[in-house]
């Protein structure tokens, strides 16, 4: 039997995060192996990504309750972000109400995200991302030319991305041995390191290909496409060890904590470096879309073979997002959450008066404090008298438990 699967995820063109890289050559990969249907109705497995187009999902749920939903779990963002991003909540909601199994990016961001409660004990799998090896194909041999080439990338200016390493380096490397390229957008102005534009796959592969050395400083990543395509390519990386990194990088000793380390790492390339290039020459060997797509279809039809036994929630799923997406726009608004959850405690049920009570209070808090907060405020109205929205508090009185 075919496993037949659906990919429910915003795509766009042009150049963008790895996110969405990844689930591109996923979906092209299902295709080539013909597991993959551009209609929800034909799928067995509907695969879904993080938080990202949460009313779709919302509405795809509603329409399919049978079949089965994975999501595929990012972050946790609030570590990358800051404390009061409301992402992980939008991310909470989905994997406790809506999905039925987990895939998880590597280990480190399984671990985070049960450290949080982001997630519960349902069927998951560790599958890390690929990269295309028809763009990121790995070099025949080192082409190294005078000064040592650095190269760095991010999409993203978020400051966790390890720009404050880029600046590091830019006022304290010897230039004289070396040259450096930051390709995408940052926030930081550099003296000695040349900036280009954000580009394609293509053309990032293509100046990956005329460099020595991919520098990746990034201090959380659940699974960094950017590292992957670089050792794909056949590129030494050079990372800071923390978060995922580790559990990625080919060469171990080229692993950093802090940036003081950065020049003894790169000199030590520098002298040795076709030696090293060498004992990395046939790049992330277990790094191939073909053997990770085979691997989501392993679980999926795993997943198939027992009946599904979730019980669906969606009205209180869509309270609670509903909620999310208010309170993203109030300034603190996390510590409201926060403070609306730790009232209400966990794994209530509709079996006390209290419970009524505390779906009482659920109620009149959120309508208060988006009365006074937000401008919100008359559109929450039609919602809440509404009879899904009578329904929805009705089924809310705990915020963690099914």
């Amino acid at each position: 039997m075919v496993t037949k699967i659906y990919i429910h995820f915003p795509f766009a063109q042009g150049p963008g995060g790895g996110g969405a890289s990844f689930l591109s050559n996923l979906s092209e990969s299902f295709k080539d192996s013909g597991n993959l249907v551009s209609d929800a109705d034909d799928a067995d497995i509907i695969l879904f990504n993080s938080h990202h187009d949460i009313d779709g999902l919302l509405a795809l749920v509603k329409k399919f309750p049978q079949k089965y939903f994975v999501q595929r779990i990012d972050g946790p963002m609030s570590l990358y972000n800051n404390s009061q991003d409301l992402r992980d909540e939008m991310v909470k909601v989905a994997s406790h109400f809506l999905a039925d199994a987990y895939i998880f990016q590597s280990r480190w961001c399984q671990q985070q995200n049960d450290q949080l409660e982001i997630t519960l004990n349902r069927p998951s799998a560790i599958i890390g991302n690929a990269v295309n090896a028809a763009v990121f194909s790995k070099k025949n041999k080192s082409s190294r030319q005078g000064k040592l080439k650095l190269i760095s990338h991010s999409w993203s200016t978020n400051p966790n991305k390890g720009f404050s390493t880029l600046v590091w380096l830019d006022e304290h490397l010897d230039w004289s041995k070396f040259e450096m390229t930051f390709v995408g957008n940052t926030p930081c102005p550099f003296k000695n390191i040349k900036i280009i534009s954000a580009k394609d796959r293509q053309a990032l592969a293509a100046l990956l290909l005329v460099n020595d050395v991919f520098i990746f400083p990034s201090r959380y990543e659940a699974c960094s496409n950017a590292l992957l395509e670089a050792q794909s390519i056949g590129l030494p990386v050079v990372a800071f060890n923390g978060s995922s990194n580790p559990e990625f990088v080919e060469i171990k000793e080229l692993l950093f904590n802090e940036d003081r380390e950065l020049p003894a790492i790169l000199d030590k390339l520098n002298s040795r470096y076709e030696e090293i290039w060498a004992e990395n020459s046939e790049g992330y060997k277990y790094n191939k879309m073909s053997v990770k797509a085979q691997q989501y279809l392993d679980f999926c039809g795993e997943l198939l073979k027992s009946p599904k036994k979730k019980e669906v929630k969606i009205l209180r799923a869509r309270f609670l997002l509903y909620e999310l997406k208010v309170f993203s726009k109030i300034k603190g608004g996390q510590k409201f959450i926060n403070f609306r959850k730790d009232f209400l405690g966990g794994g209530a049920s509709l079996n006390t008066v209290s419970n009524f009570f505390q779906a009482g209070v659920s109620i009149s808090i959120t309508i208060i404090m988006a009365h006074l907060l937000t401008k919100e405020k008359m559109a929450l109205y039609p919602y809440f008298f509404s009879m899904q929205g009578l329904f929805s508090f009705l089924a809310i009185p705990g915020h963690d438990t099914m």
